[in-house]
C-alpha cells in the first residue's frame, strides 16, 4: 500500500493529459509563381516550433511528427521575398499544398 502512490507519480513527473494531440506528418511543394519551376532548396519553417526544411529537386518537403495545430509558416529562398502565414492548420485531415513565391 506504501509503494502504491509512489508508483503513480513515477517517471518524468508530469500528468498525462486525457486528450494527447496527435502527430502528424506534413507535405508541400515550392514553386516560382511567375513560372511554375520548382524552387530546389528553399527553406520551409514552422516558426513556433522552430522546425525547419528544404525543398527537394522537385521542389517538394515534409514535415513528420508535428502536433496538429495552427502554426506560422514561413517559406525562403535566395533572392526571392520571404512569405509568412499566419494560421496555417497542420492536422491529420491536411492535403499537401502548393506554396509559390
Amino acid at each position: 500500500m506504501v509503494l502504491l502512490p509512489t508508483l503513480a507519480f513515477a517517471g518524468n513527473g508530469k500528468p498525462k493529459s486525457k486528450v494527447d494531440k496527435a502527430l502528424c506528418a506534413y507535405s508541400g511543394q515550392v514553386l516560382d509563381k511567375e513560372n511554375a519551376e520548382t524552387l530546389t532548396g528553399a527553406m520551409i519553417k514552422i516558426v513556433e516550433l522552430n522546425k525547419s526544411v528544404y525543398a527537394d529537386f522537385d521542389g517538394n518537403f515534409s514535415f513528420q511528427d508535428i502536433p496538429e495545430g495552427d502554426y506560422t509558416i514561413e517559406i525562403s529562398f535566395l533572392s526571392y521575398e520571404t512569405k509568412t502565414i499566419e494560421n496555417f492548420q497542420i492536422g491529420a485531415g491536411s492535403r499537401k499544398k502548393r506554396f509559390f513565391l
